[in-house]
């Protein structure tokens, strides 16, 4: 786990230095994290990433933004809370939804389809309020973390608060405003009409239909 650690810093280092070769003006090197003191999917110990900040040579990072808990606060590298659980799974199946919802494809082919549009605004109402819940969830978590150290407050490590700025009525507006496809429930829902065939065979037979 240790080298696993020591070998992605070295590629993030390698990555960064290569993207940014050339470039007049330097850009902040961010790293975005899961919030655990191990972070299992990118393999990363937020204790050693505070460590290693110190060596300013080898330095291949200049922010951290995680989903703070009190477990571990930074004391060392500079962090902002980051609103969104497991980086941003939360707000993009949101919006993948939505965009579903007006795509002729996954419209037909797919569970959506049995649903009807109104049912469909329902949804993304409800996902809406998930996301929006997620973002408070995070802000309420932030206030309720301790106060930094002496060290810390001089460096100014903790440096805020990142999210989306996007209020709680957006949810409402943007699933009224959403332009759903019709489903197979809705085409299921529509009325068949009367269709008198006698008249119609009639009238077809006189060139007439």
């Amino acid at each position: 786990m240790r080298s696993r650690h020591a070998l992605t810093i070295g590629a993030i280092g390698a990555l960064l230095d290569y993207a940014t070769e050339g470039l007049d003006e330097m850009y902040t090197r961010i790293l975005i994290m899961e919030g655990e003191t191990y972070g299992w999917t990118s393999g990363l110990w937020i204790e050693e990433l505070d460590t290693e900040f110190d060596d300013e040579g080898n330095r291949s990072y200049d922010e951290i933004w995680f989903n703070v808990t009190p477990g571990y606060l930074p004391q060392t590298v500079p962090y902002r809370a980051y609103m969104w659980r497991r980086s941003r799974y939360t707000i993009n199946n949101f919006f993948d939804l939505a965009g579903s919802l007006s795509n002729v494809s996954t419209r037909v082919n797919t569970m959506l389809s049995q649903r009807s549009i109104e049912e469909c605004r329902r949804m993304v109402a409800d996902h809406w309020q998930r996301v929006h819940g997620s973002a408070l969830s995070s802000q309420a978590a932030l206030v309720m973390l301790p106060k930094d150290s002496e060290r810390a407050l001089e460096k100014k490590i903790r440096r805020g608060f990142v999210g989306v700025g996007l209020d709680r009525e957006f949810g409402d507006r943007f699933s009224d405003q959403l332009a759903i496809l019709p489903g197979r429930a809705d085409t299921a829902a529509r009325p068949v009409p009367d269709i008198d065939l006698a008249s119609f065979l009639y009238r077809l037979r006189e060139g007439q239909a």
